[in-house]
């Protein structure tokens, strides 16, 4: 049974956490301000500042909330006993559906998440893996179908597809193409991982030069 003072304070970071949604729809983590936010939420610029050092505090609080839940959601869908006899093709569909779901319902805290890890990524602390959490439990989830991948390493074969589904699937929630245009990346992407995983045809090319043959003679 919680604490009373524990379920307020849950309440008001679920408040937080809605009311960052609604502004991060309508400008960017860089843009958005202490003041606004407390207007949304219906508090003041001081209790927020009461709480949290800065505004990056605040939503690194909000992020990593949001991510935990990710992945408490993501154990309890990935649960080996729901998915025997689903394949790998119909998996990886569906992950990229997930994505899409969740790029939906939290685009705001979503492109902030992507925002965080540009810039750690360029300061050298990057993270791979999916921005909704949870990259080990997928990649042992996807491992169960590790008999229809042709690759010689499957693991790494994985690793390297979900590296590369994310990283498409959130570009494409940065730049905001709307949800049309990212399903259909989204499928394209599918389509394209799959097609590597089941056929193994995925050896890196020997180098032969880049574009400027001028300079390769």
């Amino acid at each position: 049974m919680s604490h009373p003072r524990q379920a307020r304070s849950k309440a008001r970071l679920a408040a937080l956490t809605q009311a960052t949604e609604a502004v991060l729809r309508r400008t960017t983590p860089e843009d958005l301000t202490v003041s606004e936010l407390a207007r949304e939420a219906g508090v003041s610029a001081a209790y927020l500042y009461t709480r949290f050092d800065s505004k990056q505090a605040l939503l690194d609080s909000l992020i990593d909330e949001f991510e935990t839940g990710q992945r408490d959601k993501a154990a309890r869908l990935l649960r080996p006993e729901l998915w025997e006899g689903v394949g790998l093709e119909e998996r990886i569909s569906r992950l990229a559906n997930q994505f899409l779901t969740a790029a939906r319902d939290h685009r705001g805290l979503m492109r902030a998440i992507f925002s965080r890890r540009v810039i750690r990524g360029m300061a050298g602390g990057g993270e791979a893996g999916p921005s909704f959490g949870a990259s080990n439990q997928i990649l042992e989830w996807l491992m169960a179908c590790r008999r229809e991948i042709a690759h010689e390493d499957p693991r790494e074969a994985i690793r390297l597809s979900l590296l590369v589904l994310f990283s498409t699937l959130q570009v494409g929630l940065f730049l905001d193409l709307g949800e049309t245009a990212h399903r259909a990346i989204a499928r394209e992407a599918v389509g394209m991982l799959t097609a590597y995983l089941l056929d193994g045809s995925a050896a890196a090319p020997e180098f032969i030069g880049d574009l400027d043959r001028e300079h390769d003679s």
